[in-house]
């Protein structure tokens, strides 16, 4: 790998880099603090880097940290545009989930639990698909049929079995 390539896997990573906008820049454009900035880049980033069930976590805790900790209290600087159409347009860019996006605006917003609700609800929905499909009990093998005693999912065990009861 060439010094120019490194640079840009450690400057511009593919995973906060989908859209026109880094999420770094648009952290930096709303001077959010470090607990907030934090949980935009964890959201941004659920699903296209690491494990999206981790993320969604992170997120959730330094929301959770933004809540309880009052040092990060402020009011946001009078802005210029307007921060729900900025938002919304950011979302769509980073090509977040409706859900996330909203979570992204109440983040913006100071709304946090709002932000920790969402997140929530975004991780019951991917914990349960990630959970994998119950494993199905071998089926069990009665009489002399040989199709069922050459099956591969039946346990060996079980033919033996199948086979001393039928003899």
């Amino acid at each position: 790998m060439t010094n120019q390539q490194m640079e840009a896997v450690v400057s511009h990573p593919m995973h906060y880099n989908r859209g026109r906008t880094e999420v770094w820049d648009f952290i930096a454009d709303w001077r959010m603090d470090y607990l907030r900035g934090n949980a935009v880049k964890y959201v941004c980033r659920a699903g296209f880097k690491d494990d999206r069930v981790q993320d969604l976590y992170k997120a959730r805790e330094y929301l959770r940290k933004a809540q309880t900790n009052t040092t990060y209290r402020h009011i946001m600087p009078h802005v210029d545009f307007d921060p729900a159409i900025a938002v919304r347009d950011f979302a769509d860019d980073q090509q977040l989930k409706p859900r996330l996006g909203q979570a992204l605006a109440y983040i913006c917003s100071w709304n946090l639990e709002g932000a920790v609700y969402l997140i929530e609800a975004e991780l019951a929905e991917a914990e349960a698909i990630k959970q994998p499909e119950a494993k199905k009990a071998p089926p069990t093998v009665y009489g002399r049929d040989e199709k069922r005693f050459a099956d591969p999912r039946v346990d060996r065990r079980v033919v033996e079995f199948g086979k001393r009861m039928t003899k």
